[in-house]
């Protein structure tokens, strides 16, 4: 009886580096590779989509406060799958930040190939693997996003329903006309929407509300980093 593999797509701008990650995991007997693209290919969503990958591995190292939200729209594209950060950095707010977005799992690029694979199965069963020095961090701004969530405060209580459906469009990387086609409204109306969000939230862009947004606790649907404080192990 054939054994189902574990199902990869690798994220990378490093081409070497991802293409050595590449050949260690295609060598492992219960990964199939299904390929590797760069953060910025324009078809990252049409590929996750068609591919259907388990696991899918990013460096964030060149994204910046863009990481976040490439984590989003994959996860929006794909709920199911499990997201594996690899990165040269560490910095507690991008572990924050990626944490939020859904990120299963955190590593140095300097991981061993049999650790990556660890990992890699330990999050597709549902786990998490956090580093032990970003851990805390990380549980204690998770555990203020619920909280914040169960007491309804923060500065998303001056949204409306239909404003908070509009920002939640945002933070998914949709566009005003798809967030229209989605809700059924014109996009006109989506565009006051947007100009009222920013307003009640005293920001100046989209990138400002949806980090706002993500901070106070809102998450896309399918995207529950509760899931993360509830099943997290140290690497």
């Amino acid at each position: 009886m054939s054994v189902s593999r574990l199902r990869v797509l690798l994220i990378d701008d490093h081409q070497m580096l991802a293409e050595a990650i590449a050949a260690g995991l295609a060598a492992t007997s219960d990964l199939w590779v299904l390929g590797r693209c760069t953060t910025d290919e324009p078809r990252l969503v049409e590929i996750v989509t068609s591919w259907r990958p388990d696991v899918v591995t990013i460096d964030v190292e060149s994204l910046g406060v863009e990481a976040p939200g490439l984590i989003e729209r994959i996860r929006a594209t794909r709920p199911e799958v499990r997201i594996v950060v690899l990165t040269a950095t560490h910095d507690p707010a991008v572990a924050v930040a990626v944490a939020q977005a859904g990120a299963n799992a955190w590593l140095g690029m300097d991981v061993s190939l049999e650790r990556l694979v660890t990992v890699l199965h330990i999050v597709h069963e549902g786990g998490a693997c956090y580093p032990e020095d970003l851990l805390g961090t990380i549980l204690r701004e998770l555990r203020e996003d619920a909280r914040r969530a169960r007491a309804g405060d923060g500065p998303l209580e001056v949204l409306s329903a239909r404003e908070r459906e509009v920002l939640l469009g945002m933070m998914e990387g949709k566009t005003g006309t798809e967030i229209a086609r989605e809700l059924f409204l014109s996009a006109n109306t989506v565009r006051t929407h947007s100009r009222s969000i920013l307003s009640k939230l005293d920001v100046h862009s989209r990138l400002e509300a949806v980090a706002l947004a993500r901070a106070a606790g809102m998450r896309p649907p399918g995207n529950d980093a509760s899931t993360v404080v509830r099943s997290v192990r140290t690497t």
